[in-house]
């Protein structure tokens, strides 16, 4: 399957970007981004498919991997990890749908 994916970023009114991507079957939201600590994830899909999400580094190791349920919200722990930039994958069934830049500070 091939999906387009259109990102679009808004800030929140206390000036907090929050960035979404969508699709005509999905929607994900990520924010803070730069990160310090915490980032958000939501993810809504009328898709029904196991989705994932996989972080990696500048050097493309995989840090970790989660799932996610669908219509709900999540949190990535980033807390550990060293200030740098960090890539963020989302899969459904495997399949890889849309990477986003991460920003640790």
């Amino acid at each position: 399957h091939l999906y387009t994916v259109a990102w679009t970023i808004n800030y929140s009114p206390s000036g907090v970007p929050k960035i979404n991507a969508s699709t005509g079957n999905f929607d994900l939201e990520i924010y803070p981004n730069p990160v310090s600590e915490y980032l958000q994830l939501q993810l809504s899909s009328e898709v029904r498919a196991n989705f994932n999400v996989a972080l990696f580094d500048a050097l493309g190791n995989q840090l970790q991997a989660v799932s996610v349920s669908r219509n709900a919200a999540h949190t990535l722990n980033l807390s550990t990890y060293a200030p740098g930039i960090y890539s963020l994958t989302i899969y459904a069934d495997k399949i890889p749908l849309a990477s986003r830049t991460i920003v640790k500070l």
